[in-house]
């Protein structure tokens, strides 16, 4: 027999008797050296001189953690299109779940190593996608505090859970075309940081857009 709506919605997930359908863009091209970056990096570094540190260290762990964003992403988006092929099973929204949580994780850090270390991205409570992105990660990776602190929804177990936009917790969210773009525009700063000769020119344009 199905669960009841009000069953799955209180030990399975918020509102997941509402997730029917998600549009979530495929984003294995966005970038024709996307699986290569890293790789690039190194070999540009060993054969045309190689950035000073820390700057080459923090580079590469910005293409590692980009890389893996993908992949996590990737993980994310068919966990989520199988379970809307089936929604009795439910252990595959689960699954999703999981693979979300590492894609908001690779992808902060990705940013934060792209930054430094420093608050470069957004100003406090401005609202953009990468404000969103650090608070859902934030709510994902400190979810026990946050269930303590009864800051959840109907009495759910899920801090970040599923719509059929996108993510959502009780202080933010995004749509799968927004993680879409964010993941895009990672892209392109990875694509220019992956050559030491030519990463400042490159950077430099980046910012100025």
């Amino acid at each position: 027999m199905p669960f009841s709506s009000w069953v799955l919605d209180k030990y399975v997930a918020p509102e997941i008797s509402k997730f029917t359908a998600a549009s979530i863009p495929d984003t294995s091209e966005v970038d024709d050296q996307q699986q290569h970056w890293l790789n690039n990096f190194i070999l540009n570094n060993i054969a045309s001189g190689a950035l000073v540190s820390p700057m080459r260290q923090q580079m590469y762990n910005f293409l590692r953690r980009s890389q893996a964003a993908f992949s996590a992403y990737a993980l994310a988006r068919e966990a989520t299109l199988a379970y809307l092929t089936d929604r009795r099973v439910y252990p595959r929204y689960i699954e999703a779940a999981n693979h979300w949580e590492s894609f908001l994780a690779f992808a902060w850090q990705a940013f934060c190593f792209f930054g430094r270390g420093q608050r470069i991205w957004f100003e406090p409570r401005d609202g953009p996608e990468l404000e969103r992105l650090h608070d859902l990660h934030v709510r994902a990776k400190h979810a026990d505090t946050a269930i303590e602190k009864g800051d959840y929804i109907e009495d759910s177990p899920l801090c970040v859970w599923l719509t059929n936009g996108g993510l959502s917790s009780t202080h933010a969210a995004l749509t799968f075309g927004e993680i879409a773009e964010i993941l895009t525009y990672m892209a392109r700063l990875a694509s220019a940081v992956q050559d030491p000769r030519t990463i400042k020119s490159k950077i430099e344009s980046l910012m100025s857009e």
